[in-house]
């Protein structure tokens, strides 16, 4: 679908410009202008001023337009399939995207309270008192319902999503809408990681947060071990027991364990329940734990593996 291409297309004819004249004004080739109203090629953000001067239009409109043309290409990445049985988390994830407009409005908020991408604790406390500060041009271009809206929508997406990894993400892709499913593989780990806000169950009046139990860079470093071969954890019946010998040193760094105090057993099987199994040859004495991936851990690695 190259709806931005056709979008071009029906202004320049609407102006009653010919290829060649939009070209002249454009300082551009003929081909320029066929390949991108043919969608060959995009149209630089550069050029999006210009263009919107020709055609008497915002260049909001069409950024809105060249967006939701990229967007519609973007093929989604995000791993359904280890929260598939949860329904709840699955509609929290696909609601956890932003417009143009939504973008912007972050934008100036950021701008104004520099400290909130650095504390997400904190952005309740400011967000409403930011508000009052957005530039009135901004709130007239959009109108002043549509501008609540914008954002209402903005302050239930911070509920989940941390301020300082969306503003990453938009520093990386400025000219690409946010859709937490469409997200890079590298930034879909990173937001599982320590991208989303952690569900806090010890504030009871609190709607912020999800819960996600799998380490995404840790798995990404053990499953391929356990795909060679279970490992021999641990012996005895205790979580908190050494590790044993056979452990290999790759597991032992991607585990988190205080400085202060060596790996154990506890300590990897932290973030890989779900996709890990844990079994017990009792024949031993003392008994031998063996840590093997489960299907759900093959399908992630998988995931791992496929290209974008």
């Amino acid at each position: 679908m190259n709806t931005f291409g056709d979008y071009i297309s029906r202004l320049r004819k609407y102006s009653r410009m010919t290829q060649e004249q939009l070209a002249e004004k454009m300082e551009v080739s003929k081909t320029t202008i066929q390949n991108w109203e043919s969608g060959r090629t995009k149209v630089k953000t550069a050029h999006l001023k210009r263009l919107a001067y020709l055609f008497n239009v915002s260049e909001t409109s069409l950024k809105s337009e060249l967006n939701r043309d990229n967007d519609s290409m973007r093929v989604g990445h995000f791993p359904f399939f280890l929260i598939e049985d949860d329904e709840e988390l699955i509609g929290i994830i696909k609601s956890l995207h932003l417009n143009l407009n939504q973008q912007e409005l972050f934008g100036f908020i950021c701008l104004y309270n520099p400290e909130i991408p650095n504390n997400y604790d904190a952005w309740e406390a400011v967000f409403d008192e930011s508000l009052t500060k957005i530039p009135y041009d901004f709130i007239c271009r959009v109108g002043s319902i549509q501008y609540m809206n914008l954002a209402d929508g903005l302050r239930n997406l911070l509920k989940y999503v941390k301020p300082g990894f969306l503003l990453k993400v938009l520093k990386l892709y400025p000219d690409e809408l946010f859709d937490v499913t469409r997200l890079s593989k590298d930034l879909v780990i990173e937001f599982l990681d320590s991208g989303h806000v952690p569900y806090n169950d010890r504030d009871f009046d609190s709607e912020c947060g999800f819960d996600f139990d799998i380490d995404m860079k840790k798995a990404s470093i053990v499953l391929p071990i356990l795909e060679k071969d279970c490992i021999h954890l641990v012996d005895g019946e205790r979580s908190d027991a050494s590790l044993s010998n056979d452990v290999p040193q790759e597991i032992i760094d991607a585990s988190w364990y205080p400085h202060d105090q060596k790996c154990l057993a506890l300590h990897v099987l932290n973030g890989l329940s779900s996709i890990t199994t844990v079994r017990y040859d009792k024949s031993c004495t003392p008994i031998r734990w063996y840590l093997e991936i489960n299907d759900l851990g093959c399908r992630l690695l998988s995931w791992f593996r496929e290209k974008e």
